[in-house]
């Protein structure tokens, strides 16, 4: 039951950070335009998103661990001392990895192929009569 719990806490705070890269990609717009329009290839600005998000994605993962780590020991702290629970409460890996891949392949890949779809001001103008 915890780790139901755990894993659907870790499923709402991926999807949140999913939605802040989207915003972020959505601002980032006009940027990727400039960058196609000075030559950037669709390769190269996927692979420089999926960088930045990779890099968000295990900044937030390692807090989120260290956070869970820390409240291991305080629910502990809480608990009589003859509980059913144990001294061997501790995060469980398989779920962590699960969910911080989840995360990122969901995350990286939405905001990589939102944001290569953009085309230059260029072209823009162009195709607007």
């Amino acid at each position: 039951m915890l780790g139901g719990a755990t894993a659907t806490l870790m499923l709402i705070a991926c999807a949140n950070l999913a939605n802040l890269l989207l915003a972020r990609g959505a601002v980032r717009q006009r940027e990727m335009a400039v960058r196609t329009a000075l030559g950037g290839s669709r390769w190269r600005l996927v692979r420089q998103l999926l960088v930045e998000s990779l890099v968000l994605s295990v900044a937030a993962g390692a807090l989120g661990l260290l956070v869970a780590v820390w409240m291991v020991g305080v629910i502990l702290s809480f608990l009589p001392a003859g509980n059913a629970l144990g001294s061997d409460l501790a995060p469980d890996l398989t779920v962590v990895a699960a969910t911080r891949s989840a995360a990122w392949t969901r995350s990286g890949s939405s905001c990589a192929r939102s944001m290569s779809r953009c085309r230059s001001p260029t072209s823009r103008r162009s195709t607007i009569r």
